[in-house]
C-alpha cells in the first residue's frame, strides 16, 4: 500500500498494513493484519523491524502494562513524544488498545510547549525515547505526569536503576517482559460507566510563543 494513498489517522507515520482499513477501528486493522499476514513487515527503522504479528503482540503487552501499572483507562490521553520508529508504532497501537487517545507531540518541542499541551490534554502518562526524557523532567518532578515509559532505539535495553532513581519512570522492555494481558475492549455502542476518577489538575503553565492548538485531540508546537 502506498502510504500517500492511506486515509489519514489510520496508521501512525511509518507503518504500512495490508488490505483495506476498517472504518473507525485502526487497532482492528492491525489485529486483522496480524491474523491474515502475520509475517508481513509493518514497520521498519534503521535498527528494528516488526512484522504485523510482532507489532500486534508487543502492542497488547504494552497496553496491559499501561492499564495495570499506570492506570490508563478508556478516554485517557497519552503523550507520545518521539519521531516515527518501531517503538512509536507500538506505543501508538498500545494506546488505542487501551481505548485511550494518542496525543502526538513533536519530538523537538520545548519543555514549555510540552507542558502546555500536557495540561490542555489532561495527560497523565507519556511514552518516549530516552533522549527526550529531559523535556519531561519538570512534569514528572511536580507530579503532573504519574508515569513515563521510556525506551531506546533498536534493541530497547533496560534503563539501569530507573526504578530506584524515579519511581514514575518505567523501562519499555520491562513493560513488555511483564507479560500483562490487556483488559477486554468494550463492545461497540457500550456507553456504560467507566473507571475514571475525577482529577484536580494544576493551573496551566504560562503559554509561550510557538504553541498552537491543532485539534481537540492532537496538538503540536511550532518549531
Amino acid at each position: 500500500m502506498n502510504l500517500l494513498d492511506r486515509p489519514p489517522s489510520r496508521c501512525p507515520s511509518g507503518v504500512t498494513l495490508p488490505g483495506a482499513a476498517p472504518d473507525g477501528n485502526p487497532f482492528g486493522w492491525l489485529e486483522a493484519s496480524a491474523e491474515s499476514l502475520p509475517d508481513a513487515v509493518a514497520v521498519e527503522d534503521r535498527s528494528c523491524r516488526l512484522t504485523c504479528r510482532e507489532l500486534h503482540d508487543a502492542s497488547l503487552l504494552l497496553a496491559g502494562y499501561m492499564q495495570q501499572r499506570l492506570g490508563v483507562r478508556r478516554g485517557d490521553r497519552v503523550l507520545i513524544l518521539m519521531p516515527p520508529c518501531a517503538v512509536m508504532a507500538v506505543a501508538w497501537y498500545a494506546t488505542l488498545r487501551c481505548e485511550a487517545v494518542v496525543i502526538d507531540i513533536d519530538a523537538e518541542s520545548s519543555i514549555g510547549a510540552i507542558s502546555v499541551q500536557a495540561w490542555h490534554a489532561s495527560a497523565r502518562v507519556a511514552i518516549l525515547l530516552q533522549d527526550g526524557l529531559a523535556r519531561l523532567g519538570p512534569l514528572l518532578d511536580d507530579g503532573r505526569l504519574r508515569g513515563c515509559i521510556v525506551a531506546t532505539r533498536g534493541a530497547l535495553p533496560a534503563i539501569p536503576g530507573a526504578g530506584a532513581r524515579l519511581p514514575r519512570l518505567h523501562a519499555f522492555d520491562e513493560a513488555l517482559a511483564a507479560g500483562i494481558a490487556p483488559a477486554a475492549m468494550r463492545a461497540a455502542g457500550d456507553t456504560g460507566p467507566t473507571s475514571h476518577r475525577r482529577r484536580v489538575e494544576p493551573s496551566p503553565p504560562h503559554d509561550e510563543p510557538g504553541y498552537r492548538r491543532t485539534s481537540s485531540t492532537k496538538r503540536r508546537a511550532d518549531r
